[in-house]
Order: C-alpha cells, then sequence, then structure tokens
C-alpha cells in the first residue's frame, strides 16, 4: 500500500515539475464590442415590409430627397431637432414632405419599433407617400418621406 502512495507522489511530483516548466498558452484576447452601423437599405426594406403589410404604397428611393436627407443627416450631429426641416426642404419639387428622425438605436428594427409606436412619427410611417429616403450615420438617423 505504501508502494502506491509513493509511486502516486512521484508522479504528482513529476507532473508538476512537467506543467510548471511548460510554457502557458497565451490566448489572444476577444475583440472588443463594435457595434454595427445602422443599414440604410435594411432599415428601407423594413419601412417598406410595413407599408406592405398595411396596405399602402410600396416606397421609391429618391435621389432628391436621399440628397436632403445627408444635409438633415449633418444638421443632427449639432441640433437633432426638426428645426431647420422646413428650411431645407422648402425649395424640393414635393408637395407633402415628412420627416422621421432617430437616435441611439443600433439596429434597424429598433428605429423601425420606435418609429411605428410614437404617434407622430407612424402619422408619417401610415401617410400614402410615393418616395422616401434613409441615411444614417449611428448613431443618427433621418427617414424623408414625400410624394
Amino acid at each position: 500500500m505504501s508502494y502506491k502512495i509513493i509511486v502516486l507522489f512521484i508522479l504528482l511530483v513529476a507532473s508538476a515539475f512537467y506543467l510548471g516548466s511548460v510554457e502557458p498558452k497565451e490566448y489572444p484576447a476577444p475583440p472588443p464590442a463594435v457595434l454595427d452601423d445602422v443599414n440604410e437599405d435594411t432599415l428601407f426594406v423594413h419601412l417598406n415590409g410595413y407599408r406592405g403589410n398595411n396596405n399602402l404604397p410600396i416606397l421609391i428611393k429618391s435621389d432628391e430627397l436621399c440628397s436632403i436627407a445627408l444635409i438633415r443627416l449633418e444638421d443632427m450631429q449639432t441640433d437633432f431637432s426638426h428645426d431647420k426641416f422646413y428650411e431645407r426642404v422648402a425649395y424640393a419639387s414635393y408637395t407633402k414632405i415628412g420627416e422621421n428622425l432617430s437616435r441611439g438605436f443600433i439596429h434597424e428594427s429598433e428605429i423601425m419599433s420606435k418609429w411605428i409606436h410614437s404617434p407622430l412619427h407612424k402619422e408619417n410611417l401610415d401617410y400614402p407617400y410615393t418616395e422616401a429616403c434613409i441615411k444614417c450615420d449611428t448613431p443618427y438617423c433621418v427617414l424623408l418621406l414625400a410624394h
């Protein structure tokens, strides 16, 4: 019995010596969590999906609205409000234009949910507009709708 204890002790010491002489493996640190940019095209698909499910016209992407949306996106970096909206669309060729803004959301579904559950934003989503454009620079997004 003491022979088994001695052998076990020798194996334990030998393995401790061996393990102590082996360099520990270094694993790279996991990359930091990165917030994905909101994808404008995906958000546009969500928007048209919502409108299709509610028997509203599917929106067509408008270059004119996109150029205004880019300016509005720049405005939002320093003034997150609708204050400059009418100034920016004064010379647009549409009879009616609506604007939805978002800030602080990182997923397209979050933005749509926010707009759907906000009465004034939902009013824009449900109006029979025919054209639209979405421009995003995370965490800001602007949606312009018109006809």
